[in-house]
């Protein structure tokens, strides 16, 4: 099955995880994973980064310790809907794929707080994130989304990355997501016009990035609720000093 760059086969980076808990099988030109991976019970944390895994199977749910799942640089395309199963995932790192869409059942991720799935063939916001009640970093970056739904007032995440998207006009909904501090929008679509008044005005957000759209950012300026945003942009400095 190959070696890692770190050294070892992967029977020994098994055998090492049969007793920590830990499973890093990182480089080892894998194309499916190991079927006796899938009998340790006790994996907690599993890096699969940089193979050729096409396909995470349903047998995925035969891991049900897993708080960090890290698939970064491989070839999937889909996810499968036993992913939701996975009730402990803290952190779920998919960057780099080839993935188009997210199942619905990963809203039973009641503990998620970390889902990365930039550069990826997104070209829709994955609406089932919008149960994961513990979000806190959604990084969407790189994909092909156009558009963010109407709902977003459901969003739990406090950074939300849009970076390299096709995004031309955001919610008036995402002013009320509470706990949401960090928007990150650079190289879109947008227009100034897209940019909801309540957002500058009576959102959360301190930390708005809009660079590489197609409006003068200094016109930001002169929207209504500027005001208020610029004062939460200098109390969260203020608190930071």
């Amino acid at each position: 099955m190959g070696n890692s760059s770190s050294g070892g086969s992967v029977q020994e980076h098994l055998d090492h995880a049969r007793r920590s808990g830990v499973c890093s099988l990182q480089n080892m030109s894998l194309k499916a994973l190991p079927p006796s991976l899938l009998q340790l019970s006790n994996i907690r944390s599993l890096d699969i980064s940089g193979n050729q895994i096409s396909e995470l199977r349903g047998d995925i749910a035969s891991l049900p310790a897993l708080k960090s799942l890290t698939a970064t640089g491989n070839r999937l395309e889909r996810l499968p809907e036993e992913l939701g199963t996975l009730v402990k995932l803290e952190t779920l790192s998919l960057a780099s794929n080839r993935i188009m869409s997210v199942p619905v059942s990963l809203s039973n991720l009641a503990h998620l707080k970390t889902l990365v799935l930039s550069g990826n063939q997104l070209t829709g916001f994955p609406v089932s994130v919008l149960g994961c009640k513990q979000l806190q970093v959604l990084d969407l970056a790189d994909n092909r989304i156009t558009a963010l739904p109407d709902d977003m007032q459901q969003l739990q995440a406090v950074e939300l990355i849009l970076n390299r998207n096709q995004v031309a006009a955001l919610p008036e909904s995402l002013a009320q997501c509470r706990r949401l501090k960090v928007l990150r929008l650079e190289e879109n679509c947008l227009q100034l016009d897209g940019i909801p008044a309540a957002i500058l005005a009576v959102s959360n957000v301190s930390t708005l990035a809009l660079e590489g759209n197609p409006f003068n950012l200094k016109e930001l300026e002169y929207r209504p609720g500027y005001n208020k945003y610029a004062e939460r942009v200098t109390a969260t400095r203020k608190k930071r000093d």
